[in-house]
């Protein structure tokens, strides 16, 4: 029915239908979350406190500043007083580096040109790149296989409630299926063209994506899997040129982000300078011999008992540290089998779709932890449905991996492919893993289960 520019206007339409559709769904009924949860609100308070002068800060929870923000934030998406440039008290607020700080400079800039909403405006935003992502996949999908397969690919992206649902979500999860789809894009392109432009605009790309998440900056060294297995192919010094170039020019970028955290917090890093909480909290995913708890209100109860405010100034982030490393020599057999069911949460990754969920309903971690879980299958696929489907959907994508191994003729292809299906899971399994920081890997697993769709065949009875 469409040819040419009019399909790419047709699956365009129909992105932007849904993704408006979900977040207006989410405002004004009950049907959708209404993305206000702790997460969501953690990067609009950053933004606001920019915004408001106050530089890259944030409110302790239950604090007179939490409150007072909260306030503000309900005040400001109703529509009144956005041009006020609010007064926030001392009492809570502190600065913070366990965030990178990307979306609050976007959203606290946007905010002051525009006087929108940040909720609205971070929305728009994912909105927007999300289109770019399905843009950027199908190109992709293009070089490495069919247009057919290009298509269902985009169709499939495009449609899916776990990607409509992140578009929306107000964080810089949002952004990172693009970064995923355009850097491999780009080295591609990289590896055709042999120009030393498009090493540049990977290395943007990271240096830019480091300042949203940081855990994903080594993506484009992973890609060194493809010189270690075709040597023969490339030259010593062009490996070098790569990798040296990628590194500068994404430090470079984030040198202003480094240099904020040493007069900060006296430590000169690119990255997040507070992750010893988020270790801990990783090594909570189980029932452990420490009794600690899977949550960061956990790891806030057990800083305020070390005497500090939060978890993630640095005092607390070296007791953190420190005890993570205690607990891995206690127990080393017991950090294995954690490593071991992110491997599993890896594999069969729950997305959600944005549906509201009882917040009350126990999960399945809970109902494990009280050895519940056997008997409880119809009370979880009653309340978790959609997260089971979209493991489901998941587990296909990696059978459907191992299809495209032995169909795809082009290895250097698929060393690519795997290269950042390795990063994405070296990042996570040693530390910390969840739903959303996987959805990075969604638009390639489209690409795996369109392409399993287009090349498997029944053999038939007798033959």
């Amino acid at each position: 029915m469409f040819k040419g520019t009019g399909k790419h206007i047709s699956i365009a339409f129909i992105a932007i239908l849904l993704r408006f559709g979900v977040a207006w769904l989410g405002w004004n009924t009950s049907l959708f979350e209404a993305y206000d949860n702790s997460i969501t609100v953690v990067y609009q308070r950053s933004a606001y406190l920019l915004a408001f002068g106050y530089g890259y800060q944030q409110s302790l929870p239950e604090s007179p500043a939490y409150y007072q923000l909260d306030s503000i934030i309900t005040t400001i998406n109703l529509g009144s007083n956005l041009a006020t440039n609010y007064e926030i008290t001392e009492n809570g607020r502190f600065n913070t580096s366990h965030y990178p700080p990307g979306l609050p400079l976007i959203g606290a800039g946007l905010y002051k040109i525009t006087k929108i909403p940040i909720a609205y405006l971070y929305q728009i935003l994912g909105i927007l790149i999300d289109l770019i992502t399905i843009y950027y996949l199908y190109l992709l999908i293009l070089k490495i296989s069919t247009q057919k397969v290009a298509w269902i690919t985009a169709w499939l992206y495009c449609l899916s409630p776990q990607a409509i649902s992140l578009s929306v979500s107000m964080t810089p999860d949002a952004y990172m299926p693009l970064l995923v789809v355009a850097t491999t894009y780009y080295f591609l392109q990289y590896l055709e063209h042999k120009s030393f432009k498009y090493i540049i605009i990977i290395a943007i790309i990271n240096g830019l994506g480091g300042y949203l998440r940081s855990d994903f900056i080594l993506l484009p060294f992973a890609f060194n899997l493809l010189f270690l297995f075709r040597w023969n192919q490339f030259k010593l010094f062009n490996i070098l040129k790569f990798n040296l170039a990628i590194a500068v020019i994404s430090f470079i970028i984030l040198t202003p982000w480094a240099l904020h955290n040493k007069k900060t917090h006296g430590e000169f890093n690119p990255t997040s300078t507070s992750l010893g909480a988020t270790l801990i909290t990783g090594l909570s995913i189980l029932p452990n011999p420490w009794d600690l708890g899977p949550t960061d209100y956990d790891r806030f109860a057990e800083a305020k008992h070390m005497g500090f405010d939060t978890p993630f100034e640095s005092g607390a982030n070296y007791m953190f540290t420190e005890r993570f490393k205690s607990y891995i020599a206690e127990e080393p057999g017991y950090y294995a089998r954690t490593c071991l069911y992110r491997t599993g949460y890896f594999l069969t990754a729950p997305h959600g779709w944005g549906l509201e969920v009882d917040k009350y309903a126990k999960t399945y971690s809970e109902l494990r932890n009280e050895g519940a879980a056997l008997g409880s299958f119809s009370y979880l696929l009653g309340k978790y449905w959609t997260q089971m489907l979209s493991a489901i959907f998941t587990l296909i994508s990696f059978l459907s991996l191992f299809l495209f191994m032995r169909k795809h003729q082009d290895l250097n292809v698929k060393l690519i492919l795997i290269a950042v299906f390795i990063s994405v899971y070296l990042s996570h399994v040693f530390i910390h893993i969840t739903s959303v920081y996987l959805m990075s890997l969604y638009p390639i697993q489209c690409f795996f289960i369109a392409y399993m769709t287009t090349n498997f065949k029944f053999r038939k009875v007798g033959t």
